[in-house]
Parts: structure tokens; C-alpha cells; sequence
């Protein structure tokens, strides 16, 4: 591991894949509809707590006339979450003084009464945030099932995702540590390895257009003599869904076992890593997060023939939820039970002047809960170059495939300096 290993994104292209065609609708709508009459609105934002605000207290489009006819006779405010259509309604009776939320897939129902129209709302921003907060939680691990886009699991770019395919990269699909001069680079071990990896990608997901992530990681890690090594973790995200920013953030600790390294008289190269890691995932915009904490192992086994080399790499991690207090004024009872699945293969060609070509496949898979995308294939495609024992370029194209035609650019460019 004795290297410093940097790898830095092509991110203007990247946003570039992501710039809308045409202007962006936000990620969040709701209608109301008024009991007993035609009359209705409809509206979108990137902010849940604005919109219910909003459908709440009559205000922004739902203003008057509507707003007239609504407090009257009551109305029924119902809510697409992430592309979740129908995931929450709000049922507000004549003169704005009792409403219920409901949300049909966990078949809640609470109620709220106040003496003051005015204090309704805020009834409802207190039970979201705190009060309600099982039950709030209840709701999220439904949009992870019903949402491509969800927060904390159930999707390519979700917070176990994240956690996940970043472990498998750095321990099971780890390219740096079998490139031409396969011998020698991973025959070095005992000193110290800083690395940092960021990954820029775009998403294409069906009723929206401006989907982007950003995801950086800083690992320093060291040996203990030939077979043990220590390896420490940040793992970062940052999401815009149409505006609606989410941020995430894990820290890991892992413990490679190097049991097979190439020499003289053989190509074979085996690693076993046990990992353990927690990492929260929060938006503000979107009433949504949560703390999990899991681990697992990840396998990486390469040969090299000639010119050639084939790698594998295999990854079982188990997250769970880890109720919390406050994140930003929200408390959030996190109700996760996940197994993430990641295996994959590559082959890389070395024609020689230190250049390599490489093409492979990866699967990932959700198990226990529910997701809205239980499986996906990453194929990944890159060409690079090693100058001398002490640079490693590489450019890359990784893309997420899933069904209903869910995709996630994802491009790289890798810097490795080997000390």
C-alpha cells in the first residue's frame, strides 16, 4: 500500500452531462384540491417543509381565490415525494382549525387540533421534526422502496451506496494494486499510503433534469510486516436533486489481509478486508436522513498472464439504523435493516510503454428492505498509463445501469503517486 493515491474527477464534464435542456422543475410538487368543488392547484418546489407550509396556511400559489374557497369548505393537499407520486396527504377541514396527515403506504394517520389557524402549521413542523419522529422515519424507508432518488437507502447514490461502493473500490476493485509492473508495486508494503479519491457523476431518471453528485474520500493507511494492514476513511457526498442539496458523510475503519502477494515465482495476488463503518445521510430540503452503522468484508483475488490480467472482487456489507437526536433540528428514528451486495470482474491489456486498457463489469444488489432499485450494473471502462514506479494515470467512463431506465454517469480521472 506504500503509495500516495489521488483521484480526481472530470467534474466539468460531468456537470456538463448534468446542465438541464431546457429549465428545471423542482424536485417537490403538491395539489390541493377543494371539498365539493372543481377548484384545485398545483405547484413545485425543492424545500417539503415550504411546500406543506404553503398547502398548509393557503399562501404562494394557493393563495387567493382558491385560498377563499378552501378555508370554507375545506381541502385536501396531497404530495409527490421524489418522484413518489401520492406519498403523503393532508387533509385540512373547514375553517383551517383540524387536519390530519395521512400516508397511505405505512397507513398513518395522525391527527392535529389547534384554537388558532395560524398555529396549524407549526403543529406539523413540530411533529415532522420531533414529535412524530418514528413514525417520520416509517415514511423514509417507504421512499427508499418507492423513490430512485431516496436519502439514506434503496438507490445507486444513496448513503449505503455510498459507503459500500466506496469499501469495494479501495479494497476489492482496487486497480492500483495490480498494473503493469504487477511484481514490484505490490510486492512493496510498510510504509504509509494518503489517498484521495473524488467521483463526479449525472443522473437520468425519468421526470427530472437536473440530477448531479459529487463524492470525495480521504483514506491514510499503513502495514504491520507482510500480511496485516490499517486503514482509516472519510467518505463524503454531496447531492443537488433540482435544487434539493443532500449531504453525506461516513468514516470507516479496515483491516487488510494481504495473504497472496506476487513474486518470482508466482502472479497470483489475494486480499481479504473486514470493514466496519457508520455514516449519516441528511437534507434539510427534503425532511430526510438518517445514521447507520455496518460492516462486512471485501475480497479482491488478481493473475496476471503475459500482457494480461483478470481481476475479481466480491463484497457483502450489513447496515443498520442508529436512532439520533438532533441534525439539524430534526430528530430522526432510523428504522434500517440493509445487506449490500457488490460483486464484479476486469480484464486489462498492457501492449507495453507503460499504457493499459481495462474493461469490466459490477453488480450491486439491496436485500432485507425494500428498494426502488434493488439491483444495478456498473460497467467500466478505462485507458492509463504508468510512468515509471512512481505515476499512475487513469481516465475512466463508470456508469450505473438499473431497470426503468434509471442511469448515473459517473467519469474519473486517477492520479496515483507511488512512494
Amino acid at each position: 500500500m506504500n503509495r500516495i493515491s489521488t483521484r480526481i474527477p472530470l467534474l466539468i464534464a460531468a456537470l456538463a452531462f448534468a446542465a438541464p435542456a431546457g429549465a428545471s422543475d423542482p424536485i417537490l410538487r403538491a395539489d390541493v384540491d377543494v371539498n365539493g368543488s372543481s377548484t384545485s392547484g398545483s405547484t413545485r418546489d425543492n424545500d417539503l417543509l415550504s411546500l406543506i407550509e404553503d398547502v398548509v396556511e393557503l399562501k404562494g400559489d394557493f393563495g387567493p381565490p382558491l385560498a377563499v374557497e378552501a378555508f370554507v369548505n375545506g381541502y385536501v393537499g396531497t404530495f409527490d415525494y421524489l418522484g413518489w407520486d401520492d406519498a403523503i396527504r393532508i387533509e385540512v377541514d373547514a375553517g383551517g382549525l383540524s387536519a390530519r396527515i395521512i400516508i397511505p403506504e405505512t397507513g398513518l394517520t395522525q391527527a392535529f387540533t389547534v384554537t388558532n389557524p395560524n398555529a396549524l402549521y407549526d403543529e406539523i413542523e413540530d411533529w415532522v421534526k420531533d414529535a412524530g419522529a418514528k413514525e417520520w422515519f416509517d415514511f423514509l424507508r417507504e421512499a427508499n422502496a418507492h423513490s430512485p432518488l431516496a436519502v439514506t437507502s434503496g438507490n445507486p447514490k444513496s448513503t449505503v451506496a455510498l459507503l459500500g461502493s466506496s469499501a469495494y473500490r479501495r479494497f476489492g476493485f482496487d486497480d492500483s494494486r495490480s498494473r503493469f509492473g504487477y511484481q514490484t508495486q505490490v510486492g512493496r508494503y510498510g510504509g504509509l499510503d494518503v489517498r484521495l479519491d473524488i467521483g463526479g457523476s449525472s443522473l437520468d431518471v425519468e421526470g427530472f433534469d437536473d440530477l448531479w453528485t459529487v463524492d470525495p474520500s480521504l483514506m491514510i493507511a499503513g502495514n504491520f510486516g507482510k500480511l496485516v494492514g490499517l486503514s482509516f476513511t472519510v467518505i463524503g457526498q454531496y447531492r443537488n436533486y433540482d435544487g434539493a442539496k443532500i449531504g453525506d458523510l461516513g468514516l470507516e475503519l479496515a483491516l487488510p489481509l494481504t495473504f497472496l502477494r506476487p513474486d518470482d515465482k508466482s502472479s497470483w495476488y489475494w486480499q481479504l478486508t473486514p470493514v466496519i463503518q457508520a455514516g449519516a445521510g441528511f437534507s434539510k430540503n427534503l425532511a430526510a436522513g438518517g445514521l447507520i452503522m455496518g460492516g462486512g468484508l471485501v475480497n479482491g483475488v488478481a493473475k496476471q498472464f503475459d500482457s494480461f490480467e483478470v481481476l475479481m472482487a466480491n463484497e457483502i456489507l450489513y447496515y443498520g439504523g442508529i436512532p439520533t437526536g438532533d441534525i439539524g433540528g430534526y430528530d430522526f428514528e432510523t428504522d434500517l435493516s440493509q445487506l449490500y451486495f457488490r460483486n464484479g470482474v476486469e480484464a486489462t491489456w498492457y501492449p507495453g510503454m507503460g499504457i493499459y486498457l481495462d474493461v469490466g463489469i459490477h453488480f450491486s444488489n439491496f436485500a432485507i428492505d425494500d428498494a426502488a432499485v434493488n439491483w444495478y450494473a456498473t460497467p467500466a471502462v478505462g485507458f492509463g498509463w504508468q510512468a515509471g514506479r512512481w505515476m499512475d494515470i487513469r481516465v475512466s467512463y463508470e456508469p450505473d445501469l438499473a431497470p426503468d431506465d434509471y442511469l448515473a454517469h459517473t467519469l474519473q480521472l486517477k492520479l496515483d503517486f507511488l512512494f
